[in-house]
C-alpha cells in the first residue's frame, strides 16, 4: 500500500493522484485476500466457469475509477465526471463505428486459435500489394476512429 501510495506522489504533487495510488494499493490488498481465502464460497465461486469474466469486467472498471482520478486536477472534477456518467448522458467518443470496432477488437482476442491461423495463412497467400493494402486500411480506420489533435504528454502539466 505504501509502495502505490508512493507511486501516486511520483506522478504528481496533488491529492488526486495520492487517491489513483491508493485505489491501486487497495486493489492489490484486496487481490491478495482473494487469493489467499479458503472459505468454501469464495472457493466455488473462484472455480466457476464464468468468474474470470466477471473478474475481467470488475477490474476494468476499478481501474477506469481509479484514471478518473489520476486525470482529474481536483476532487470537484473527479466528483464531477462521476456524476456525468451516472446520469445516462451522450459519451462523446462512443459513436456507433468506434463502440463496434471496440466490441470487435475485444472478441477478437479470444477467437479459436484455429480462425487466427487461417486468416494469417489466407494473407500470406495474398499478394504482397493487397496484404499492404488491406493493413493500410486498418490502420486508415483506426486513425479515423480516434480522436483528433495531439493530447498533451501528460507529464509536462506538472
Amino acid at each position: 500500500m505504501i509502495t502505490m501510495l508512493l507511486g501516486g506522489l511520483w506522478h504528481g504533487a496533488s491529492w488526486t493522484f495520492v487517491m489513483w495510488g491508493g485505489l491501486q494499493g487497495v486493489y492489490l490488498i484486496v487481490h491478495r485476500v482473494w487469493k489467499a481465502s479458503s472459505l468454501h464460497g469464495v472457493q466455488r465461486l473462484r472455480a466457476a466457469r464464468w468468474w474470470p469474466w466477471v473478474a475481467r469486467v470488475l477490474m476494468f472498471h476499478a481501474v477506469c475509477v481509479g484514471w478518473v482520478f489520476f486525470r482529474s486536477p481536483t476532487f470537484g472534477v473527479a466528483a464531477e465526471v462521476f456524476r456525468r456518467l451516472g446520469s445516462g448522458g451522450t459519451i462523446t467518443l462512443a459513436t456507433m463505428p468506434v463502440v463496434v470496432a471496440l466490441v470487435l477488437g475485444i472478441f477478437g482476442q479470444y477467437v479459436p486459435r484455429v480462425w487466427r491461423r487461417g486468416v494469417e495463412a489466407g494473407m500470406s497467400r495474398m499478394p504482397i500489394g493487397f496484404s499492404g493494402a488491406v493493413l493500410a486500411l486498418g490502420v486508415f480506420v483506426i486513425e479515423m476512429l480516434g480522436p483528433t489533435g495531439v493530447a498533451p504528454f501528460i507529464y509536462f502539466q506538472f
